[in-house]
């Protein structure tokens, strides 16, 4: 009876290991990232950029009169003031017919004074003329060949062509009128690109600021929310006679969008480097205020992603930097943003390249 019982026994301990074994095994503990997610900074050494507004006008890169160079009557001007054309467009066009007239004179006086030196160059060869005569011959019809090289180049000056893409910013006489050479007919702006003159302060120019040019833009007032980039192009190396400035000269590409004509007014930003050297600068969302007044900044342990406050003493360079005077150095990894959610000793994860989140 008793070894029933351990019979027994022993059969429900192995029915129990075996229910055990094919029991799921309990689901693992979630681990749970406590870190505050944040925008990161790299603190680094920067040259210091300042930037000047500056008045500007928008002028033609050039400007060209036309004019004929042989007088007659217009006979077609096909183009208006305010027009853009493309380079090798008809402008302006003179009646044709007396210079028609003189090219077939030439041709005629041409084929004559070659028949007269082919006759007597024949003659010359049985001895009749003497070589004198041939050469008198010869040098009418090279004259003549002039001539008629003249009158065909006359023909084709009746007709003025755009020399590149333009602007007609002005017409000074009408169809059907009598002109004189030489006498203005039409005035083209080039539109290849546009020209915006602002007047440069004499101490920048003394302190040869434009060759530590950072980059330049323009804006316009009937497109507030865009920057167009520009190129130095000229100086004038006189003074302007009021306030004692220079007029700088930049360039920009056309804008397809818009239509910039000379005289329209600009704003130019000229983004000028220092020659004090470089400075630490942070982003100015990076500085919280202490519960003592003072100003903080939350660096963080880049072994351990623990942020610890730091006070600081900054300067105002524009609404989104600072200047760093103490308190940081370069190389120190900082939150640039979210700070006021921080508490020492609290975790932080990095919501971008902190290395590649510097800004002049």
């Amino acid at each position: 009876m008793k070894a029933d019982r351990i019979r027994a026994g022993i059969t429900v301990s192995a029915i129990f290991v075996l229910i055990s074994g094919c029991a799921p095994e309990a689901p693992p503990r979630a681990v749970i990232d406590d870190a505050r997610p944040a925008r990161l900074h790299r603190v680094s050494l920067q040259q210091p950029i300042h930037e000047h507004r500056l008045i500007g006008t928008v002028t033609a890169a050039q400007s060209i009169d036309l004019a004929f160079e042989v007088s007659g009557t217009l006979a077609a001007v096909p183009v208006r003031e305010g027009q853009t054309v493309a380079a090798g467009t008809l402008l302006a066009a003179l009646d044709q017919k007396d210079l028609r007239l003189e090219v077939e004179e030439a041709q005629v006086q041409l084929k004559l004074a070659q028949q007269d030196y082919d006759r007597k160059a024949q003659l010359v060869q049985r001895g009749g003329v003497p070589r004198s005569v041939v050469d008198d011959a010869e040098t009418l019809r090279d004259l003549r060949r002039v001539q008629y090289a003249q009158a065909q180049r006359a023909l084709l000056d009746t007709r003025l062509l755009a020399p590149f893409p333009a602007y007609v910013a002005e017409r000074y006489v009408d169809n059907h009128s009598v002109v004189t050479a030489t006498q203005r007919i039409l005035r083209l702006n080039d539109v290849t690109e546009i020209v915006i003159a602002t007047s440069v302060p004499e101490q920048l120019i003394a302190n040869n600021a434009l060759a530590r040019l950072v980059d330049a833009s323009a804006t316009f007032a009937f497109a507030a929310s865009e920057r167009f980039p520009l190129r130095y192009r000229e100086q004038r190396g006189d003074a302007q006679r009021v306030g004692q400035s220079y007029e700088v000269r930049f360039s920009m590409n056309p804008e397809p969008r818009l239509t910039i004509l000379p005289g329209m007014s600009a704003t130019v930003h000229l983004r000028l480097s220092q020659p004090a050297g470089e400075e630490l600068r942070i982003p100015s969302a990076a500085v919280t205020s202490a519960s003592d007044g003072s100003l903080q900044v939350w660096r963080v342990d880049p072994e351990t992603d623990v942020v610890v406050a730091v006070p600081v003493a900054v300067e105002a360079v524009s609404d989104a930097q600072f200047r760093v005077q103490t308190g940081l150095a370069d190389g120190d990894l900082i939150v640039a943003a979210g700070s006021h959610r921080l508490t020492p000793g609290m975790r932080v994860r990095a919501l971008n390249d902190p290395d590649s989140s510097n800004t002049d």
